[in-house]
């Protein structure tokens, strides 16, 4: 299965000028992993501006992409599979990614 990767900002915290910072981390990432990128132990809010995977990361919260990254991993026998979960929220057979990941052994992709 290929790495989960997500270039985040931290919206919390800013460097030394108040710039916002930036960082790419491989999911699921720890709060010692979060920690070590943005050079903070605080609670922080990221949002996702880039990501490396075979589908969607935008729009989700650090833990549920630490969650979605569980779930692939989990469900990597499926992993063939990735690159349609998108189409089937689009086409509103799931609401997310969450969703569909825990479902896909679920549905009828194999045949």
């Amino acid at each position: 299965m290929a790495q989960l990767s997500v270039y985040i900002s931290n919206l919390t915290v800013g460097d030394d000028d108040g710039d916002t910072m930036f960082a790419w981390v491989d999911l699921p990432a720890s709060d010692d992993v979060l920690a070590e990128a943005f050079g903070t132990t605080k609670k922080c809010t990221y949002e996702v501006w880039d990501y490396e995977a075979p589908f969607s990361l935008s729009g989700y919260s650090m833990e549920e992409l630490n969650r979605i990254a569980n779930l692939a991993i989990e469900k990597q026998a499926y992993a063939s599979y990735f690159s349609c979960l998108d189409e089937l929220i689009d086409r509103g057979f799931y609401e997310d990614l969450i969703q569909v990941l825990y479902e896909i052994d679920k549905i009828g992709l194999m045949q």
